[in-house]
């Protein structure tokens, strides 16, 4: 800035604004469940675990979830870590602990999910939803998913051959042994072996 005096007094700084320009939401990952795992109660850890960091801007973050059983519209988690909770429309994003991180740190969340809550047979696709602090909010409604079936029935086995009971002699026996297995968990069968 310059003034109209004799000598002109100039101050060269006279004001400054730094500024970034942001227009990225977020980024996310999920770490338990991992996607396309097969879980039963006994290999089910109970605490969802993830992070969400803003890299493009560093102006802070914060992640919320969203779970979806088998595809439903209305078949989301309400939050309640208990059974029949699976009902609420969706998406419907949860706060979740330690979702929210400053500047450019990055924010490890958790949020319990017991096996009482999840249903045999089911399979799930948690969404991670990041908001950044941005003067607009950059959002994303699905920065990261992991999917997961939750299956706590066992296979069922059959043996052809040989029979039960049944007594073989060299000329009655077959060499070749023969037997089914199935897994009732339908679409969301783990398979067998």
């Amino acid at each position: 800035t310059l003034d109209t005096a004799t000598n002109a007094n100039t101050n060269t700084a006279a004001t400054t604004s730094s500024f970034v320009y942001d227009n990225t939401a977020p980024a996310a990952a999920v770490s338990i469940p991992a996607t396309g795992t097969h879980y039963n109660s006994a290999g089910w850890n109970s605490t969802l675990t993830g992070t969400s960091v803003d890299t493009t801007g560093g102006s802070g973050t914060t992640a919320t979830i969203s779970i979806q059983k088998d595809g439903g519209a209305s078949a989301c988690w309400d939050g309640t870590d208990a059974a029949g909770h699976f009902t609420t429309a969706c998406p419907n994003y949860v706060a979740v602990t330690g979702g929210t991180a400053a500047g450019s740190a990055t924010a490890n969340w958790t949020k319990t999910l017991s096996s009482g809550s999840l249903v045999d047979g089911s399979s799930y696709v948690l969404t991670v939803k990041t908001l950044d602090t941005a003067t607009n909010a950059n959002t994303n409604t699905a920065a990261t998913t992991s999917t997961f079936v939750y299956d706590t029935t066992a296979p069922a086995a059959a043996v052809s051959i040989p029979a039960t009971g049944t007594h073989y002699n060299s000329a009655g026996w077959n060499p070749t042994l023969t037997g089914t297995s199935s897994d009732s968990g339908g679409a969301n069968a783990s398979g067998t072996t």
